[in-house]
């Protein structure tokens, strides 16, 4: 099938950017309530519900459209390996926040875009110039100074919250892959069915029945969790991983909010440094990916599905677009 290979126009990195800023918000919520409910039931309960009711939300959603939105998978393999990747952050992120105040488990946390940028680098042939490594390398500077070596932070809790980090902006960029051959709702579908089954087979080690009032937050949180990863899916399918990432940084400012209103924790000197470094880091990536070049991008050229997708790599003042040979037109089908 042949495709226009346009690069992405303004109107999807605008969608995209939206689509972030709510999912992100809705993932800082998750943590929150998260931190919350591991004060009483251990992580993989917390895990297992998370997972199991976003699969519900996904049944749903199979009932009402008699499949049609859950198309068949193209690469099974891939699904269940990207579905693996975010179970694993989850014990990442519920550890995080339970071991760490919310400040410094946030801060690290904040730093998977940087990540995202590196990886998609190699992974996705979003070549990047000197001066975005080298924002890169500060972002890195940053996490080092939130990690505080040395003190009293370099523990289990900030090694959650770095794996985290990473495990995130390794399942990213796999969804950016993937999306090129599956829809966005069957990534969601595999990753819940996956991690559901996987929590499933150790609850019976760790399980506490909950109250009724928690089973209601427990509720919630696979909620949160299911409407937060569909619609961060969303927004790297319709822009560039590099040039989405840097928007998932607003989910810092709730995380410092919430965390003082909530428990009263503040960020001290050397993390506010931290976040500030791992902050100008990711808005320079922002700034260089040059989001207005696209109105002056070239007629697009027929070119198959999948290389559509790394159209918009050459936008990037950070990037170098590879040269890449153009099929002769076939017919659109």
């Amino acid at each position: 099938m042949m495709v226009p290979s346009d690069p992405e126009p303004a109107g999807d990195l605008r969608r995209a950017i939206c689509l972030c800023l709510l999912g992100i918000f809705l993932f800082q919520v998750l943590n929150l309530l998260g931190k919350h409910l591991t004060d009483t039931y251990p992580i993989p309960v917390l895990v297992f519900f998370r997972s199991f009711f976003a699969l519900l939300a996904c049944a749903l959603l199979v009932a009402r459209t008699g499949g049609r939105a859950f198309p068949k998978a193209r690469r099974p393999e891939a699904l269940m390996l990207r579905a693996l990747v975010w179970l694993a952050m989850l014990y990442c992120s519920f550890a995080a926040y339970h071991l760490l105040p919310v400040p410094d488990a946030a801060t690290i946390g904040f730093s998977a875009p940087i990540f995202v940028a590196a990886l998609a680098a190699g992974a996705l042939g979003e070549r990047m110039s000197l001066g975005c490594w080298m924002a890169v390398a500060v972002g890195f500077l940053g996490v080092v100074v939130t990690l505080r070596p040395g003190g009293d932070l370099l523990h289990l809790g900030s090694l959650a919250a770095l794996g985290n980090a990473v495990l995130y902006a390794l399942g990213a960029v796999m969804v950016r892959a993937l999306s090129r051959s599956e829809s966005s709702a069957t990534i969601v579908l595999y990753c819940c069915l996956v991690t559901t089954a996987v929590s499933a087979l150790l609850l019976p080690a760790f399980w506490k029945a909950p109250t009724l009032s928690d089973l209601a937050l427990l509720c919630l949180l696979g909620m949160l969790g299911a409407a937060a990863q569909y619609l961060a899916t969303e927004a790297f399918r319709h822009a560039p991983a590099s040039l989405v990432a840097p928007f998932t940084y607003s989910g810092l400012i709730w995380a410092l909010l919430l965390g003082y209103l909530i428990w009263g924790e503040r960020p001290d000197g050397l993390g506010m440094l931290g976040a500030g470094l791992i902050v100008a880091a990711g808005l320079y990536l922002l700034s260089a990916g040059g989001a207005a070049r696209v109105a002056r991008a070239a007629p697009p050229t027929l070119q198959p599905v999948g290389a559509a997708a790394k159209a918009a790599v050459g936008l990037n003042r950070c990037s170098r677009p590879a040269r890449r040979r153009v099929p002769t037109p076939g017919p659109r089908c």
